[in-house]
């Protein structure tokens, strides 16, 4: 079908005024999105986090289908088609943050990050950091997440192995105790525990308590732990060294270990747990306050 000059005219006087409102809208969102990650710190910028690696990669696609449209049905304007085509393309890199194709940490500042929290280690055997600490590289799957900044993964020899048997984990059984002194708000105890890197779970975090610090405001999550072993409910006070559970490998997880973090928000007040803002841990070991780091052995 060929159109007519004066068709060509019709579709241009529509298609352009909507070519040039999508094209400032988008970007609109992304200078009010770097805005608020550059100049926020609270729970806005934890969501905008989110938003922008979920759901900005079907805006891009959406822009990149929009494009082709009207790079047929748009005579000239060049400028505004390249214009929209480099803007698709830059809604479309949190696609490659989303899959860790570009690893980019989650933006916050470990000095003025507050509060922060000085905690008790959870063990009475020596254990292993498996990921944890400052440096986003010893900490790979959780500095890209807010609420998991300064989260920490425990384990204990043999760990990696790769077996399908739990029993098979050094630190599967391991009792757990609490780090903190405060009150549970959060608690879930009748979670199955599944073999390693399977997908059969209901709560991503597994049997896990969340433990209200009344000093910082703040709330410290302990999570994957064994079916059954939780003895406690919300309410309960707790201090520190009270057994909390043992170790198992319930919900979201690669092998049995300890799930820890710190965070400001209580677990209700978030649409997602990843989406709280995350807050620094440091633990008092052989009398040094230290942020442990992946590879770490601590003895307590």
């Amino acid at each position: 079908m060929k159109w007519s000059r004066r068709d060509m005219n019709r579709i241009n006087k529509y298609a352009v005024p909507l070519m040039n409102g999508i094209i400032f809208l988008a970007i609109a969102c992304l200078l009010i999105t770097l805005g608020i990650l550059v100049f926020d710190t609270g729970l806005l910028k934890a969501t905008i986090w989110i938003v922008m690696k979920m759901f900005y990669p079907f805006v891009g696609i959406f822009l990149v289908v929009f494009a082709l449209v009207m790079l047929i049905i748009i005579k000239g304007k060049v400028v505004a088609k390249l214009l929209l085509v480099a803007l698709a393309t830059l809604y479309l890199v949190p696609l490659l943050l989303l899959i860790n194709i570009i690893y980019v940490p989650y933006p916050a500042d470990l000095a003025t990050t507050e509060p922060q929290l000085i905690a008790s280690w959870p063990f009475k055997n020596p254990t292993v950091v498996g990921w944890g600490g400052d440096d986003p590289q010893g900490n790979l799957p959780h500095a890209i997440w807010a609420s998991e900044r300064w989260a920490y993964d425990i384990v204990s020899e043999p760990y990696n192995t790769g077996s399908t048997n739990l029993e098979a984990y050094g630190i599967y059984g391991e009792k757990v105790y609490a780090p903190v002194s405060g009150t549970i708000v959060q608690v879930v105890i009748d979670e199955p525990d599944v073999a390693p890197n399977t997908d059969k779970f209901s709560i991503a975090e597994g049997n896990h308590v969340y433990i209200h610090v009344a000093a910082t405001d703040s709330y410290v999550l302990l999570s994957h732990l064994k079916q059954g072993t939780i003895d406690l409910k919300v309410g309960d006070s707790v201090e520190v060294g009270d057994y909390i559970g043992e170790i198992g490998n319930s919900g979201s997880t690669s092998e049995p270990h300890l799930h820890m973090h710190h965070q400001k928000q209580h677990p209700k007040d978030v649409l997602i747990p990843t989406a709280a803002i995350g807050l620094p841990l440091y633990f008092k070991v052989d009398g040094n306050v230290i942020m442990p780091e992946k590879d770490m052995i601590i003895k307590p």
